[in-house]
């Protein structure tokens, strides 16, 4: 994972009256990498462990390859056959958990060195650091942002840098998807909106017919609540969730 494309900028695009941020196009396909920052400079060859969902966690495979550290991965959440391989690809143990809990206890038990956590209050400054000067140049009269849950540090970090937005988090109203779950720890100021997996579906299908763009499921129902209530989603990418199409 190159320096240069960790540091290139996502585009925006117009989508109905609403603005999409491409994260998408960030190389992991998710905000997640752009706290990578957080990270130790471990010495090359070195083991390494990290609890994350399956965005977090391919940011994560990515950084530890380009840097010969092997990497223990203790993974919650919706987990898709495809992130699986992309995890396996990149060189990373992997161990799936019930719940974040046990995924960061699992990842702490290891006598490895714990790399941070990608969704905290720390990786929303680091996220801050390169998505808010992007936000503010380019959408800087936006007053809604909405984003999945799963991307809560991101969402946190545009929030931040649109001082008066308001922030919407997409949460699951039934089967909970990649970047979709039921339940997640924001601040108050955010409102929770629950989302069924149908909606979900028709959305992605529409957002890609309308504009090519290949979103995951919780982002595209971003894109089209961005467009009905005018503000700006931010936007992850749907390549690692093909095998969900025959559950939709």
């Amino acid at each position: 994972m190159r320096e240069e494309l960790l540091a290139r900028p996502t585009p925006l695009l117009r989508f109905r009256g609403a603005l999409l941020k491409l994260e998408s196009m960030r190389p992991s396909g998710e905000p997640d990498d752009r706290a990578l920052s957080l990270f130790p400079a471990l010495p090359r060859g070195v083991s390494a462990s990290f609890a994350g969902a399956a965005g977090a966690a391919i940011a994560a495979a990515g950084w530890a390859r380009t840097h010969a550290v092997s990497l223990f991965v203790a993974l919650h959440g919706v987990a898709t056959h495809e992130t699986r391989e992309t995890l396996r690809l990149f060189g990373a143990e992997v161990e799936l958990c019930a719940s974040a809990a046990e995924a960061f206890a699992r990842a702490a038990s290891r006598r490895d060195t714990v790399l941070p956590a990608l969704d905290g209050d720390a990786a929303a400054s680091a996220i801050e650091r390169t998505l808010g000067p992007e936000l503010v140049r380019d959408a800087g009269d936006v007053r809604l942002v909405i984003a999945p849950a799963g991307a809560r540090a991101a969402l946190v970090a545009a929030l931040r840098a649109l001082p008066g937005s308001r922030g919407i988090a997409l949460v699951a109203a039934d089967d909970e998807l990649p970047g979709l779950p039921r339940e997640v720890d924001l601040p108050g100021s955010v409102e929770r909106r629950p989302v069924p997996r149908a909606l979900c579906a028709r959305a992605r299908t529409g957002l890609a017919r309308d504009t090519g763009v290949l979103a995951s499921h919780a982002s595209a129902a971003a894109a089209f609540l961005a467009a009905a209530e005018g503000g700006l989603a931010l936007i992850s990418s749907g390549e690692r969730e093909f095998s969900l199409e025959a559950l939709a």
